[in-house]
Protein backbone atom coordinates (compact mmCIF):
# COMPACT_ATOMS: atom_id res chain seq x y z
CA UNK A 1 0.00 0.00 0.00
CA UNK A 2 1.28 3.09 -0.81
CA UNK A 3 1.97 6.16 1.50
CA UNK A 4 -0.08 8.42 -0.28
CA UNK A 5 -3.45 8.88 -0.22
CA UNK A 6 -4.82 9.36 -4.17
CA UNK A 7 -7.28 12.05 -4.84
CA UNK A 8 -10.00 11.53 -7.40
CA UNK A 9 -9.30 13.44 -10.09
CA UNK A 10 -6.04 14.93 -9.41
CA UNK A 11 -3.64 13.85 -11.85
CA UNK A 12 -0.47 15.25 -10.95
CA UNK A 13 1.00 16.62 -7.54
CA UNK A 14 4.07 19.01 -7.46
CA UNK A 15 6.30 18.47 -5.09
CA UNK A 16 6.84 20.87 -2.29
CA UNK A 17 10.17 21.59 -3.01
CA UNK A 18 9.05 23.95 -5.99
CA UNK A 19 7.07 25.91 -3.75
CA UNK A 20 8.29 28.64 -2.15
CA UNK A 21 9.74 29.26 1.52
CA UNK A 22 9.46 31.29 4.21
CA UNK A 23 11.97 33.63 2.83
CA UNK A 24 9.88 33.53 -0.55
CA UNK A 25 12.40 31.80 -2.82
CA UNK A 26 12.11 28.61 -4.93
CA UNK A 27 14.45 26.41 -3.02
CA UNK A 28 14.82 23.93 -5.62
CA UNK A 29 12.61 23.48 -8.97
CA UNK A 30 14.61 21.05 -11.09
CA UNK A 31 13.30 18.07 -9.27
CA UNK A 32 9.58 19.37 -9.95
CA UNK A 33 10.60 19.70 -13.55
CA UNK A 34 11.71 16.51 -13.86
CA UNK A 35 8.81 15.36 -12.43
CA UNK A 36 6.20 17.22 -14.34
CA UNK A 37 7.96 15.36 -17.47
CA UNK A 38 7.21 11.98 -16.51
CA UNK A 39 10.74 11.39 -14.98
CA UNK A 40 10.06 9.98 -11.98
CA UNK A 41 13.39 8.31 -11.12
CA UNK A 42 15.66 11.42 -12.03
CA UNK A 43 13.36 13.71 -10.07
CA UNK A 44 14.27 11.38 -6.96
CA UNK A 45 17.65 11.50 -7.31
CA UNK A 46 17.66 15.14 -7.22
CA UNK A 47 15.23 15.32 -4.04
CA UNK A 48 17.78 12.90 -2.38
CA UNK A 49 20.94 15.17 -3.36
CA UNK A 50 19.12 18.19 -2.12
CA UNK A 51 17.69 16.27 1.31
CA UNK A 52 20.86 14.89 1.96
CA UNK A 53 22.56 18.68 1.36
CA UNK A 54 19.76 20.52 3.62
CA UNK A 55 18.80 17.76 6.34
CA UNK A 56 16.34 20.17 8.29
CA UNK A 57 14.36 21.65 4.94
CA UNK A 58 10.98 19.41 5.57
CA UNK A 59 10.05 20.20 1.97
CA UNK A 60 13.20 18.13 0.91
CA UNK A 61 12.36 15.43 3.28
CA UNK A 62 8.45 15.01 2.22
CA UNK A 63 9.67 15.02 -1.41
CA UNK A 64 11.98 11.96 -0.88
CA UNK A 65 8.99 10.42 0.68
CA UNK A 66 6.68 10.98 -1.77
CA UNK A 67 9.12 10.35 -4.71
CA UNK A 68 10.03 7.10 -3.34
CA UNK A 69 6.03 6.25 -2.93
CA UNK A 70 5.71 7.23 -6.47
CA UNK A 71 8.47 5.50 -8.15
CA UNK A 72 7.31 1.88 -6.20
CA UNK A 73 10.64 2.61 -4.12
CA UNK A 74 11.42 1.37 -0.44
CA UNK A 75 7.91 2.28 1.46
CA UNK A 76 9.73 1.78 4.86
CA UNK A 77 12.26 4.17 3.60
CA UNK A 78 9.66 6.33 2.77
CA UNK A 79 7.38 6.29 5.70
CA UNK A 80 11.33 7.54 7.64
CA UNK A 81 11.65 10.49 5.28
CA UNK A 82 7.72 11.75 5.53
CA UNK A 83 7.81 11.16 9.55
CA UNK A 84 10.91 13.49 9.78
CA UNK A 85 9.20 15.93 7.47
CA UNK A 86 6.00 15.98 9.94
CA UNK A 87 8.60 15.75 13.12
CA UNK A 88 10.32 19.10 11.37
CA UNK A 89 7.13 20.93 10.73
CA UNK A 90 3.98 19.54 11.95
CA UNK A 91 1.63 22.26 10.63
CA UNK A 92 2.07 21.44 7.26
CA UNK A 93 -0.72 19.65 6.45
CA UNK A 94 0.57 18.12 2.88
CA UNK A 95 3.30 16.00 4.73
CA UNK A 96 0.83 14.53 7.22
CA UNK A 97 -1.47 13.76 4.04
CA UNK A 98 2.10 11.88 2.81
CA UNK A 99 2.04 9.63 5.74
CA UNK A 100 -1.75 8.27 4.51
Amino acid sequence: MCLVKPIPGRAWRRPTSTRRNSSGKKPFNFGGTLYAAGKSGEALAIYRRLASSRPDDSDALNDVAYMLCETGGNLDEALKFAQLAVQKSPEQTGYVDTLG
